[in-house]
């Protein structure tokens, strides 16, 4: 292995030749996507590109010599989990449920997942519908492998990169799915090629082509593609697409303030890619110095080494066969010589320095809640020891709380009327009635002990029903299930009072 030792000397050596190990971390490359884009789109397109390299926890440049934490991809699935929590698909009574046997809450929480953990990471998921056979299937991209092009706010056109060929370094063809309206107002879709020839590897394209004919598309690249079962350049009319194209995009922001007039919304991680690089550096020097904190031994310089036949002598243990190098080096076990002239002196000493345990952790959490807050998430959902009871006022933990709630109400927001959209296409092409729309679960961001308390304070004074305080208590029931709950509680006070009367009518 070509270990370059001058990386992060002050390591262990254990440490720093795996932190050094070549192709440690491995993850897909995306930055030829955005070679086709405009100059302007592209200087968007890169900022949300770093952002995302940040989402992935590891960075080649970083990483490389510095100690991989992993909390930029926590915190993103635990805001994921808290988005999505549980949902359901809501039909209207006369569908009898038609839809939810044929796509389960639990296949759209799935798709949900994927879509916000692309949307956070890179600004936008792109959903696509497709329906094969009698069966309808959800497909998502990230913000680097489509494009969107929208007329009054709806989506007028799309392009889904499927997959790239490289033929040189600055060469590349592009297959590309391409939905569209068609002269007659169809929605269709096709598969064509784009060839792409670019410059400099942190330019767009300076030579785009497309192929009108097939017969003109490289052998090897139709053979390639056609073999994979893709019909290239035919126009394919999408049967049960009314009105739409079947792609539905979810944003994580609702404008770019960096590019305002650019339809590319903003990654989670876009101002917080200092405060990332910072936690982990900061990881790396805790660890250096915990490396220099252990303890090491000063001997003097007349002290020799009795051979290895003296390790088994315990009188001997102190002159056992060790390396007793004479330069000063921080991984040698005895760290160096000292001159000695009184006898009482001739005896090695041990040195240590302090490790600074607390520092550090009240360092590390301090970071942590500065980055959580910056996220969007409260410290609370990431580690709760991070609280620190005692410390905390009840008004400071139920802020915290409300810092998560907000964010997930406003990345539900920006979502819900794609979300929608995107159901009612679904129920149309499985033939039940489109009177469908999600429902987000609010468990996963209500602070239960606040709630309840609140609940029970309004209840005694009198000042909510007993309906809206079981509404409250189960925010995730359903008409009808809140219906049926009450009933139950009137019928089971009914009861308690009948069997009163009866006890009072005995015992008289």
């Amino acid at each position: 292995m070509n270990l370059d030792y001058e990386k992060n000397m002050a390591l262990g050596e254990t440490l720093r030749t795996y932190l050094a190990m070549p192709n440690r971390v491995t993850k897909h490359d995306q930055k030829d996507y955005l070679k086709l884009s405009s100059d302007i789109e592209l200087a968007a397109l890169n900022n949300n590109l770093n952002a995302t390299e940040v989402s992935t926890g590891f960075i080649n440049y970083i990483h490389f010599q510095n100690i991989m934490s992993g909390l930029a991809p926590t915190l993103l699935d635990r805001l994921v989990k808290k988005i999505t929590g549980k949902v359901y698909i809501e039909e209207a009574e006369e569908n009898n449920n038609q839809l939810k046997e044929k796509f389960s809450n639990c296949k759209l929480n799935v798709i949900l997942k994927k879509a916000f953990t692309m949307s956070i990471s890179t600004g936008r998921a792109v959903n696509v519908v497709d329906k094969t056979n009698d069966d309808v299937v959800v497909r998502t991209f990230d913000l680097f492998r489509s494009k969107i092009i929208k007329t009054n706010d709806k989506i007028t056109e799309a392009f889904l990169y499927l997959d790239i060929n490289k033929v040189k370094a600055m060469d590349a063809y592009f297959l590309i799915e391409h939905r569209y309206f068609n002269k007659n107002k169809f929605a269709c879709k096709r598969y064509e090629i784009k060839f792409a020839r670019w410059e400099r590897e942190s330019g767009n394209a300076k030579d785009i082509m497309s192929f009108d004919d097939v017969e003109k598309i490289p052998s090897n690249i139709r053979k390639k593609y056609e073999d994979m079962g893709f019909n290239l350049l035919k126009e394919y009319i999408l049967e049960g697409f009314e009105n739409t194209l079947g792609v539905f995009a979810i944003d994580n922001t609702a404008i770019n303030i960096l590019y305002p007039y650019v339809d590319i919304p903003l990654s989670q991680y876009q101002f917080l890619q200092d405060l990332f690089v910072e936690y982990d550096t900061t990881r790396t020097f805790k660890e250096i110095d915990k490396h220099f904190g252990r303890g090491r031994i000063v001997r003097p310089e007349h002290m020799q080494s009795f051979g290895a036949a003296s390790i088994g002598n315990v009188k001997n243990i102190a002159n056992i066969n060790l390396p007793f190098n004479k330069t000063v080096n921080s991984d040698d076990l005895l760290y160096t010589t000292y001159p000695s002239t009184h006898i009482e002196d001739n005896k090695p000493m041990s040195i240590q320095f302090d490790l600074r345990t607390d520092q550090w952790r009240n360092e590390i959490s301090g970071l942590v809640g500065d980055i959580c807050a910056a996220f969007g998430l409260t410290i609370i959902d990431y580690d709760p020891r991070l609280l620190q009871m005692g410390q905390r006022t009840d008004d400071e933990i139920n802020a915290m709380n409300d810092i998560t709630r907000s964010t997930v109400e406003d990345k539900r927001e920006l979502a819900t009327d794609s979300i929608n959209a995107m159901l009612k296409l679904i129920a149309q092409l499985y033939g039940v009635g489109d009177s469908v729309f999600i429902r987000w679960s609010l468990s996963s961001i209500i602070n239960p002990t606040k709630n309840n308390a609140l609940i029970t304070s309004q209840l005694q004074n009198g000042t909510i029903s007993q309906e809206e305080a079981i509404k409250r208590s189960n925010p995730d029931y359903t008409s009808k299930e809140l219906k049926e709950e009450l009933q139950k509680i009137n019928n089971e006070r009914q009861q308690a009072q009948a069997n009163t009367i009866n006890t009072t009518f005995e015992n008289f």
